[in-house]
C-alpha cells in the first residue's frame, strides 16, 4: 500500500513538473522572448549561478545577452534588458507606477521597510515621511555631526596598529554616522582597535546569504518559528549578531513610541524614529514597532557598506596613481580650513574622483526588478506584458563602452571633458526614478568630507593589496572582489594637516 502511494505521488509530482515545463516553454506570456530553455523552465538555473556558484549569475546574464541579444528571459517569470536608453523606462519617475518584484525582497527579510515595499503607492507614502529627514537641508544642518565622526576617524587612523584595513575603518565611520544621525546612538565602532571588523564581516555574510534565503525563503520562516535559543544554537555567528542588532533597534523604537511628543529628543536632534512616529504622511498602522524597526535595520545595512566600499575603492585607485592623489590634494588645499560639504562638491577634480569611484563601485549590484502592474511596456519589437518583472543592472550601465570608453579603468578625467554632464544620466549608483536611494545626500556628504580630510591628513601606501582586492568579481547585493580578499590595506604616515 505504501509502495503504491509513494509511486502514485511521485507520478503526480512528475506530471505536474512536466506540464509546468511545457506551459513555461510554449504557453507562458514570456515564451516568445529569447533565452535558454533551462532558464525558462526552472529557477534552478538562477540558483546554480547565484548560490551554488555564489554571486556569479550577473556574469552569466552578461553572457546570455551576448548570445541572445538585448532582452533575455533569465528565469520563468523575469526579463532582463541590456540597453542603456531603456533604463528610465524601467525605473520611471513620477506617477508611473513601478512595483517591486515580491520574490526579490525575501533575502533581507524586511518587507515593511522602504526598500522592501512592493506597492508603488505605499512606497510613495513611506518615502514622503522620510524625505524631510534625508533632505539636503537636514544633512547640511547636521554636517557638524558628520565632521566630528570624520575627525575621530582620522585621529584613530593616526594611532592604531598598522597596516590598516580601510574597508573596516570606513565601515566603522559610516555605521557610527548613521547611528548618530538617524538613531541618536553612538555605536562606537570608531573607538574599537580593529574598527569593528567583525560587524563588517557579519554584514557581508548576511548579504552573501541573502541569495540563498531569496530562493529558500522557508529557512527564514523556520528561523521565525523556532525558539530564539534554538536559532542561536544552530545559526551562523553572523545571524546571531544580526538578531542581537535587531533586538537593539526594536528597543530603540519601543522607547521612542513610549515617549510623550513633547519629551522627544531632549538635548538631541530628532531621530529617524521620531520623524516617522510624528509624520502626517503615515497612518497609525504604519508606525508599529516592527515596521519602524525594519526601516532602521535596512538603513544601516544599505547605507554603510556601499559608502564605505566607495571610499575604499577611491583610495585604492588614488594610491595606485599618486599623480591623481596629488592633484586632488592640491585642489582641496585651495579651500579654507573647515570647508563645507557644499564647497567641496564644487571642486571639479574631487567631484570627478567621486563620480569615478561611484561608477566602479556600482552601488547595488544585484537586480532591482520593477513591475509595471497596469502598463504594457514596449521595447523595440517586443511587447512586455503588464505585471512582468523586468530589470537592468548598474554593471551594464557603468561599463557601456559607448558612454565610458575603457570602462574598467579609473579615469576621473572623463568627468572633466566637454559634455561630461551628459555622463551623469548614465551614473546610476544610487538608482533612478521614484525609488532612487533616499540617503543620497547623506552618502555624498560622507564621501566628500571623508575624502577631503583623509587626503589632506595622511600619506598612505598600499600594503599587500592589488586590483583584485577592489575589482568586481561576485554579486552579493553589493560588489564583492575575490573571495579571499583581505580588503584595501595601507600603511599610514600622519601629515598633521587638518581639513
Amino acid at each position: 500500500m505504501l509502495y503504491t502511494l509513494f509511486w502514485g505521488a511521485f507520478a503526480l509530482v512528475l506530471g505536474y513538473l512536466l506540464l509546468q515545463a511545457i506551459y513555461r516553454l510554449y504557453w507562458s506570456p514570456l515564451a516568445r522572448f529569447p533565452g535558454p530553455r533551462l532558464a525558462a523552465i526552472s529557477f534552478a538555473y538562477e540558483f546554480y549561478f547565484d548560490v551554488w556558484n555564489p554571486g556569479m549569475f550577473i556574469w552569466e546574464i552578461e553572457r546570455l545577452h551576448q548570445v541572445y541579444g538585448p532582452i533575455v528571459r533569465i528565469n520563468p517569470l523575469e526579463l532582463h534588458v541590456n540597453d542603456i536608453e531603456f533604463y528610465d523606462e524601467i525605473y520611471a519617475s513620477g506617477s508611473r507606477q513601478r512595483d517591486v518584484y515580491d520574490f526579490s525582497r525575501r533575502g533581507l527579510d524586511a518587507p515593511l521597510a522602504l526598500g522592501g515595499t512592493v506597492k508603488h503607492d505605499i512606497h510613495r507614502h513611506r518615502r514622503d515621511a522620510l524625505n524631510p529627514f534625508f533632505s539636503k537641508e537636514n544633512v547640511t544642518k547636521l554636517e557638524p555631526l558628520i565632521q566630528d565622526k570624520v575627525n575621530l576617524l582620522c585621529d584613530r587612523i593616526s594611532i592604531v596598529e598598522q597596516p590598516i584595513v580601510l574597508n573596516n575603518a570606513f565601515m566603522a565611520l559610516t555605521v557610527d554616522i548613521i547611528g548618530q544621525f538617524a538613531f541618536g546612538k553612538n555605536y562606537g565602532y570608531l573607538d574599537r582597535p580593529d574598527f569593528g571588523a567583525q560587524w563588517r564581516s557579519d554584514t557581508m555574510t548576511i548579504l552573501k546569504n541573502s541569495k540563498l534565503l531569496t530562493h529558500c525563503y522557508w529557512l527564514v520562516v523556520l528561523m521565525k518559528i523556532l525558539p530564539e535559543s534554538v536559532v542561536n544554537l544552530l545559526a551562523h555567528p553572523a545571524v546571531k549578531d544580526l538578531l542581537a542588532y535587531k533586538k537593539t533597534i526594536r528597543a530603540q523604537v519601543s522607547n521612542v513610541l513610549a515617549e510623550e511628543p513633547n519629551e522627544s529628543s531632549k538635548g538631541h536632534h530628532r531621530t529617524l524614529f521620531h520623524e516617522l512616529r510624528d509624520s502626517p504622511h503615515l497612518p497609525v498602522q504604519e508606525k508599529s514597532v516592527e515596521r519602524l524597526a525594519q526601516e532602521g535595520q535596512v538603513l544601516v545595512l544599505a547605507g554603510s557598506e556601499t559608502t564605505a566600499k566607495t571610499l575604499s575603492i577611491i583610495w585604492y585607485h588614488l594610491l595606485d596613481d599618486p599623480k591623481r592623489l596629488q592633484k586632488a590634494r592640491t585642489e582641496i588645499e585651495t579651500l579654507p580650513v573647515g570647508a563645507s560639504w557644499g564647497e567641496l562638491q564644487r571642486l571639479p577634480y574631487l567631484s570627478a574622483v567621486v563620480n569615478e569611484g561611484l561608477r566602479l563601485n556600482f552601488g547595488i549590484t544585484g537586480r532591482t526588478q520593477r513591475v509595471a502592474p497596469y502598463e504594457d511596456l514596449q521595447y523595440r519589437q517586443w511587447k512586455i506584458p503588464a505585471g512582468t518583472p523586468i530589470s537592468m543592472m548598474s554593471l551594464f550601465m557603468h561599463t557601456n563602452k559607448s558612454v565610458f570608453p575603457d570602462p574598467w579603468a579609473f579615469l576621473p578625467e572623463r568627468w572633466l571633458h566637454l559634455g561630461h554632464k551628459e555622463l551623469q544620466k548614465y551614473l546610476v549608483a544610487f538608482g533612478k526614478g521614484s525609488r532612487r536611494c533616499i540617503a543620497i545626500n547623506l552618502a555624498y556628504a560622507e564621501i566628500f568630507l571623508t575624502l577631503a580630510a583623509t587626503i589632506l591628513r595622511f600619506n598612505m601606501e598600499l600594503f599587500e593589496t592589488d586590483a583584485k582586492d577592489v575589482e568586481f568579481r561576485h554579486d552579493f547585493v553589493v560588489l564583492h572582489p575575490q573571495l579571499d580578499t583581505k580588503g584595501v590595506r595601507v600603511t599610514v604616515e600622519d601629515r598633521n594637516v587638518r581639513m
